[in-house]
């Protein structure tokens, strides 16, 4: 390579790295500055829900932005051959210890999802079930956060209200259970560690979950009335060839 074109190449190289990082920086202070966004939301409740969970999407957009960026930055800024030639003329960069994160323990009791989370996690199951059965395409990340919000929305307040309730009753099981296993572990009496990570109790109302559990035994009873149906008319043909 001559050098005219070494410079040139050098120039494009520390522009871009340069516009990369100002990138990165520019994507930092917007997540900031959705935060000081969020924060200023007035106290209603529906708002701040609506508006917290159109947030996390922005967020978690963003953060896997800054990371491809970081990646590629660090790419360019230590490449292989810049690394072989600093390599002998450099001393080794000392390497900091990792810190380990404290291990949780498995047989800790879980605290249930709060009221809009469980709600959230209930109706994106069912809109992913609806569509499918429909024979729709699966919605988007962002479109599943919107429509859910809007549902949340239109809920009425007795229908809030049986979710918080829900939320109650999965509260108070936590409480017991969390003075439970501290006691347990206080006494040395805790069991062995269970088989993965206990998931977080998702509270449901009571109403809610008698309809799931009729839904999914429906398409077992039609099936059965339509064996009845055909064995009669089996019994039928018989009878008459007889």
């Amino acid at each position: 390579m001559t050098t005219d074109a070494a410079i040139k190449l050098k120039a494009a190289k520390d522009s871009l790295v340069a516009s990369l990082f100002e990138l990165s920086k520019a994507s930092n202070q917007t997540a900031s500055s959705i935060v000081d966004f969020y924060n200023n939301i007035g106290e209603d409740e529906d708002e701040k829900l609506e508006a917290f969970t159109t947030l996390t999407e922005a967020l978690q957009n963003l953060t896997s932005s800054t990371n491809s960026l970081n990646g590629i930055t660090s790419e360019l800024v230590n490449p292989a051959e810049d690394e072989k030639e600093t390599t002998n003329n450099s001393p080794p960069t000392p390497v900091k210890p990792i810190k380990k994160k404290a291990e949780k323990d498995p047989n800790a009791p879980k605290k249930p999802l709060t009221v809009f989370f469980a709600y959230s996690a209930y109706v994106r199951q069912e809109l992913r079930d609806a569509r499918q059965m429909a024979g729709l395409p699966p919605l988007s990340s962002t479109e599943i956060t919107q429509e859910i919000s809007k549902k949340w929305k239109d809920l009425s307040d007795a229908e809030k209200e049986t979710w918080k309730k829900a939320y109650n009753v999965e509260l108070g099981h936590y409480q017991k259970a969390k003075l439970e296993y501290l006691e347990a572990k206080k006494n040395g009496n805790l069991p062995p560690p269970s088989a993965g990570p206990k998931q977080a109790p998702v509270p449901i109302p009571y109403g809610l979950i008698q309809h799931d559990s009729y839904q999914n035994k429906r398409p077992h009873d039609d099936d059965s009335s339509e064996k009845k149906k055909k064995k009669k008319k089996k019994d039928k043909k018989k009878e008459r060839s007889n």
